[in-house]
């Protein structure tokens, strides 16, 4: 069972490759998986509160099929438009039923 600092590393690794793939937009994400190193990362935004484009994300990667939700973060002008609810439903299909990485217990010292 892994400890509260190895889940921080690895919370902590997972929010680096959200935060890349976030920055490259629109472009394809080039960044690897914190957990199997392939470079097979997606991120799919939801709108929930339009006017502040403020919304969800689901990111994870399709080879190992692990990666975080992220709830109530800002979503890039880059991709607000395809966040709304119409392109949400019709991309969550695609979604695939992956493993959550849970947030970390405790902040990195």
């Amino acid at each position: 069972m892994p400890n509260t600092h190895d889940e921080a590393l690895r919370w902590e690794s997972w929010l680096h490759a959200y935060e890349q793939a976030r920055d490259e937009l629109p472009r394809a994400i080039s960044g690897r998986c914190p957990n199997c190193g392939r470079a097979c990362l997606r991120l799919v935004y939801r709108l929930r509160i339009p006017h502040l484009l403020v919304g969800d994300a689901h990111f994870w990667c399709d080879h190992c099929l692990q990666g975080p939700y992220l709830g109530r973060v800002e979503i890039p002008e880059a991709a607000a438009a395809d966040a709304d609810e119409q392109a949400y439903q019709r991309v969550r299909p695609t979604i695939p039923d992956y493993q959550l990485i849970p947030p970390a217990t405790s902040e990195l010292p």
